[in-house]
């Protein structure tokens, strides 16, 4: 026994900061069409229930946890407009806490 084997398990995604090279050269129109897009995904995957709370670093860049275990939460992504054109890059870890330390509020004000 590890001591965490009752810890809670949440994937986090965490969305860069820094655009990667060979990023699209976006002007304002296409580069909010594809924040409008990335906010869209981020949408239906709350709605189905794999996404539990999101939100933005300042200065760029985010942090998302996820239901769902590494290997979907990696295939989802995926479908994610800012991944699709290559404007953003992601790292995705298992991150776990003891339970009842976190709570994830899923109804949208």
């Amino acid at each position: 026994m590890s001591g965490y084997d009752d810890f809670e398990s949440y994937t986090v995604v965490v969305y860069q900061q820094e655009r990667p090279a060979g990023a699209p050269d976006l002007d304002e129109d296409g580069r909010r069409e594809l924040l409008a897009g990335h906010r869209a995904f981020l949408a239906e995957m709350r709605a189905a229930g794999e996404l539990l709370h999101n939100g933005r670093f300042v200065g760029g860049g985010g942090l998302c946890f996820y239901a769902c275990d590494v290997e979907k939460t990696r295939a989802l992504v995926q479908r994610d407009p800012y991944l699709i054109v290559g404007d953003r890059e992601v790292e995705i870890y298992t991150w776990q806490c003891p339970p009842g330390v976190v709570s994830f509020n899923t109804e949208r004000n």
